[in-house]
């Protein structure tokens, strides 16, 4: 908890739309030992478009959504926002039967063993996806 304050606190000092999200997802990523965060926002009234990722790792690729998941991305999202709760997936190899496709397409496609996603958003919309994601090992 107290390495979660100190990013938060960072965070809340910044001025940069750019150098909060590089500085969120690095910390996240270390604080968690996971193996990659991502944070995608949507073009917004009040945010800038940012696509920040933070990986363990050279190994690990990054990640650029095609036209086609960037909108797929902002869906899920609001689905997200709306339901209110983030989504965890335990093994993307052997998904819950209930799981939307929709959450395991592109992480599959990039190795992705686990993860959490949750929508980030302001009033009634959406406005960015964080995804927490393990590639070399499942963790619950």
């Amino acid at each position: 908890r107290r390495e979660v304050r100190g990013v938060t606190a960072a965070i809340r000092l910044g001025h940069d739309a750019a150098a909060m999200a590089r500085t969120l997802v690095a910390g996240l990523g270390r604080t968690y030992d996971v193996d990659r965060v991502w944070l995608q926002t949507f073009d917004a009234q009040r945010v800038p478009v940012v696509t920040e990722q933070w990986r363990r790792g050279k190994r690990i690729p990054e990640i650029v959504p095609s036209r086609t998941e960037a909108d797929e991305l902002r869906w899920l999202a609001n689905r997200l926002w709306h339901t209110g709760s983030p989504v965890a997936v335990n093994d993307h190899a052997a998904p819950a039967a209930d799981l939307d496709a929709q959450l395991l397409r592109a992480p599959q496609s990039r190795g992705v063993r686990s993860s959490v996603v949750a929508a980030v958003g302001e009033g009634a919309k959406a406005i960015g996806l964080l995804w927490v994601s393990t590639v070399y090992e499942q963790r619950r």
